[in-house]
């Protein structure tokens, strides 16, 4: 693959790409926490005889994961300072810091923290924690689908796993 691509550029309109451009996106990839390409690999980069074969690799490489940051729906592309996402985020916020609870008629207080949990997290997304990766890490775009808890379940489902029929590990047991 990176033998027949490497003298090709790919032209349209004013735009050029070309194979150190894959590369470029690989290396920058690496580097981040949260990686845009998480399946491109060395194996896309500096494919064996074996690797070069694999029609599968190839489209990977040109696939919409690497090619794109952008999409055609709007809420399902990155976040990014060219989006209008941040404002369709903050939007329900002002809606939620007005909604009342009510038990009949009696207006329901202690029991909607749900409610200000909902509004911190919606709020921590769009601004603190874009603003904070943009302005202190330097990135140009946050995926937010990446913002969930499965890798942490998942490695809590490894330890309780490992403890055989303990469902509750103690600290030692799950040390």
């Amino acid at each position: 693959m990176r033998n027949n691509l490497t003298n090709y550029s790919f032209r349209y309109g004013e735009h050029v790409a070309s194979w150190e451009d894959i590369e470029v996106v690989h290396s920058r990839d690496l580097a981040l926490q949260i990686r845009p390409a998480p399946k491109l690999n060395e194996k896309h980069i500096r494919p064996n005889n074996f690797n070069k074969m694999k029609v599968k690799l190839a489209t990977q490489v040109l696939s919409h994961t690497v090619t794109a940051l952008k999409s055609t729906k709007i809420l399902k592309c990155a976040l990014c300072d060219h989006t209008n996402r941040q404002d369709f985020m903050k939007e329900p916020i002002g809606f939620m810091k007005g909604l009342k609870v009510f038990n009949g008629n009696e207006e329901v207080k202690g029991r909607t923290k749900c409610l200000k949990r909902w509004v911190m997290t919606v709020t921590a997304i769009p601004i603190l924690i874009w603003e904070h990766l943009k302005k202190t890490r330097d990135f140009k775009f946050l995926l937010t689908r990446r913002l969930n808890t499965d890798p942490i379940e998942n490695f809590l489902g490894t330890i309780t796993q490992k403890g055989g029929n303990s469902d509750n590990p103690t600290p030692s047991q799950f040390t």
